[in-house]
């Protein structure tokens, strides 16, 4: 893991979500496995705060918590969703779009975690965002 790039593996196959390049008001979102490769350029603003306090929520409550906890950037490009299973399991349902090109196009898909990993997480998550 860089400095610069927060890389999260999912506890099932070898697939990966990945915040990298932090630009200012920007980032990169990347999802990779062996049957999809999306990644976008999100305008995280003020809602890169809401993301790592989701992550360090999800940390804190790493035995399971009811319901879903979501977080969207403002234009709605990356987005996700977690729910815990309070097994120790956790489920991020990802959502990439791509709305103002002339050839617009949406990804999805889910990204199991084991929670034990979630403190590790959100502090590289902080660490990417907040220094």
């Amino acid at each position: 893991m860089l400095n610069d790039e927060v890389r999260i593996k999912s506890a099932d196959t070898a697939a990966t979500l990945a915040f990298s390049a932090k630009d200012g008001d920007y980032f990169i979102a990347s999802y990779e496995s062996p049957a999809l490769r999306a990644s976008i350029r999100v305008y995280g603003y003020t809602d890169c705060e809401a993301l790592v306090e989701l992550f360090e929520s999800m940390s804190r409550d790493w035995k399971g918590w009811e319901g879903e906890r979501n977080w969207v950037s403002l234009e709605g490009e990356f987005g996700f969703s977690c729910t815990s299973d309070g097994k120790g399991h956790v489920a991020l349902k990802l959502g990439f779009a791509q709305m103002y090109d002339p050839e617009p196009w949406r990804a999805q898909s889910t990204l199991n975690l084991e929670a034990g990993l979630l403190d590790s997480v959100a502090t590289s998550v902080r660490k990417l965002f907040f220094g």
